[in-house]
């Protein structure tokens, strides 16, 4: 007689199998259903950037805590570079002279009174004779005495290619031969459209940003770079620093050996230069 299999077979089996899933293999991801119930992975979530727990990111900082000491000398390294950047930076710029479309010509001798609005003659000396250099047009004048002043020109336009704004050292006004205004200038002094300090500092901020940048970049958020950190953190936690008591001895023993041998040196070069002294004597 042939004995049968009870019908209910397959559907225990199925049921001991979800009540005791497959165990998962190490390094395996355990597989977890949807929220519609179907099965597959669970996409990860912004936590898990860079996997595990380990890769975690904490105010936008990859590995936070991990590799402190090694992270916080190297932050420290970038921002004293990008210091020393921006100072070197806003003392190169000293030389940088801003647009001036005006300039601010201190007279003295003054004969006349400048209008605005009136064509001036720029002048320089030679020989004590006035050449023409160029030309501007009056826009203020500030009078400081009876014959001193300071006036304001625009419009400055060097015709003698060797010459600049700065060798300005008389000034005429006025229809030429008979001129309305005739004075000698001292110093002329550009007006700039804005301070050099400005652009100093904008420069040095700039600078100042694309350290801290980089640094956040290097130290904080880049995968690959902050994982060198921490994995140098890690081999300077193996190193062996010897003790005080050791360093005192170790620094004692290289000082008598410096001093010890000095002294066989000193010994051989006297003995030597006495058996010179006596062989010549012989």
């Amino acid at each position: 007689m042939s004995e049968s299999k009870p019908e209910n077979t397959t559907a225990v089996a199925q049921l001991v199998e979800q009540r005791f899933p497959k165990p998962q293999v190490a390094g395996s991801s355990p597989s977890r259903r949807d929220s519609a119930g179907n099965g597959g992975d669970e996409p990860p979530t912004s936590r898990d950037f860079g996997g595990g727990a380990g890769g975690r990111r904490w105010f936008g900082i990859y590995k936070f805590g991990q590799g402190y000491w090694v992270r916080i000398g190297t932050a420290l390294a970038i921002g004293i570079f990008a210091m020393l950047a921006a100072a070197w930076a806003a003392n190169e710029l000293e030389a940088y002279q801003p647009p001036a479309p005006t300039w601010s010509l201190p007279l003295s001798e003054m004969r006349g009174v400048p209008q605005a609005g009136t064509a001036v003659v720029l002048q320089a000396l030679e020989d004590n004779k006035p050449v023409q250099i160029g030309t501007a047009t009056a826009e203020a004048f500030e009078g400081a005495g009876a014959d001193s002043g300071a006036l304001v020109v625009k419009g400055i336009t060097i015709t003698d290619a060797n010459r600049t704004a700065r060798d300005v050292q008389r000034i005429e006004a006025g229809p030429a031969g008979t001129p309305t205004l005739v004075a000698l200038v001292s110093r002329p002094m550009p007006i700039p459209l804005f301070p050099r300090g400005y652009v100093q500092a904008g420069v040095a901020g700039l600078l100042l940003l694309a350290g801290l940048i980089v640094g956040w970049r290097l130290v904080a958020s880049k995968p690959g770079s902050v994982d060198f950190l921490i994995a140098t953190d890690g081999e300077m936690k193996k190193v062996n620093w010897s003790t005080r008591k050791v360093i005192i001895d170790t620094t004692s023993v290289v000082i008598f050996a410096t001093f010890f041998i000095a002294f066989l040196i000193f010994v051989f070069d006297f003995g030597l230069r006495l058996l010179v002294q006596v062989t010549k004597l012989m």
